[in-house]
Formats: C-alpha cells, structure tokens, sequence
C-alpha cells in the first residue's frame, strides 16, 4: 500500500501545483498592442517543476526498493491477482466519481459563461480551478478506494 500513497501524493501535489501555476501564468499573461500574447511564469511554475523532479526521482528510488513498483505503470503496479483486482474497483470507483463531477462541471463553467457575462480571464481561471480540482480529488477518490479495498479483500 505504501507505493500506491506515495503515487497519489505525488499525483496530487503534482496536479495542485500545475493548477496554481496555470491560474498564475493566467493573471500574469498580456496581450500586447500588436494582438501578441504574451506569456509569464511565476515562482509556482519553477514549483511545480522542482515537484515533479522530485517525484520522479522518488518513484525510481521506489522501484529500486520495491520491485512490485514499476514507474512506468505507476499506481497500476501490482505485486499480485489481489492488488491487481483492488486497483481495477479503485479505477472504477474513481471514473464513475469524474464522470458525474466532469458533468457537473461542464454546467457550473456554461451557466457562468453565459448567465453571469463575467470576464473571460476569470472564467479562464474558474474553469482551470474546477478542472485541476476535480483530478486532484479523483485521485484522492482512487487512494482512498484502494485503501478501503485492501482492507476488505485482506
């Protein structure tokens, strides 16, 4: 179970970090007077870079330590038929979980566009915001499936 906590936390961290840094890179963008856009990083980004650095160098130390962890398979490495079984009702707790959350969002983002008239900056980020939570909290969905799974099927 250790390996499945640390790929989540990592999915996770990752995914919040990209969120913010979007938002950021959205409040410090321009378009210039010739119709140019004009992209700027922030600090978050440089974050969210030294984040996923880090991750990856914790799941190749993960693989060397456990040889059930394959980097390349991620949450989806499984050591036996049980584990293997755990993350397929984890996957499908999780899908069933966006599904309804992608279409919830999908309503919430229209009737803002088109009820409330807002700035399309704003809805830019309301939008980003709604979406990098709704996959931070589907893999929160799967960890938390995995881990009621494992104790049921142990």
């Amino acid at each position: 179970m250790k390996k499945i906590v640390i790929e989540q936390v990592g999915n996770i961290g990752m995914i919040l970090l990209f969120t913010a840094a979007v938002v950021d890179m959205i409040n410090r963008s321009r378009i210039g007077a010739d119709g140019s856009m004009q992209l700027e990083f922030g600090w978050i980004a440089f974050a969210f870079f030294i984040w996923l650095i880090g991750f990856v160098i914790i799941r190749y130390l993960l693989a060397h330590r456990d040889r059930s962890f394959n980097p390349d398979a991620g949450e989806f490495s499984a050591a036996d038929e049980r584990e293997e079984r755990i993350a397929d009702r984890s996957v499908r707790m999780s899908y069933r979980f966006l599904v309804v959350g992608l279409l919830v969002s999908l309503m919430i983002i229209s009737v803002l566009g088109i009820a409330s008239g807002m700035d399309s900056r704003l809805l830019a980020k309301i939008s980003v915001l709604i979406s990098g939570g709704l996959i931070a909290i589907g893999f929160v969905v799967y960890l938390v499936g995995w881990m009621y799974f494992d104790r049921r099927m142990g």
